[in-house]
């Protein structure tokens, strides 16, 4: 939808994750890939501060990723379940350059390689 707030997706693509720690989060993920236009800081890309951070809903999302461990239903709406606990697997298994491939609306975790 051509890069447009509130009814864009993320693009496709191999995205690097910086450590970031939100105000309004705590500590996060936020994804980079120049080549898409996508980065921290709003003077430097045309999309910033996509994050992956605990939610549960899709409602509570604003161009974010939430990580969970299930699916649920919360209210009427279909959602993560668990999320902070895999965003804390996240956490803790990431490293400061690791990579998220996302494609066609779902991501894929790739662990650095050991």
């Amino acid at each position: 939808m051509g890069n447009l707030p509130n009814l864009s997706c993320i693009p496709d693509g191999t995205y690097g994750l910086r450590e970031h720690a939100s105000p309004k989060y705590g500590d996060t993920y936020a994804l980079i890939n120049h080549e898409h236009g996508v980065g921290i800081y709003p003077g430097d890309s045309r999309r910033s501060l996509i994050l992956i951070h605990a939610a549960n809903r899709p409602s509570e999302l604003q161009g974010c990723i939430a990580p969970g461990m299930g699916m649920s239903v919360f209210g009427n709406e279909w959602g993560v379940s668990f999320s902070r606990a895999a965003l804390k697997k996240i956490m803790k298994t990431a490293e400061r350059e690791s990579i998220l491939t996302l494609k066609a609306a779902t991501a894929t975790w790739v662990a650095p390689e050991v």
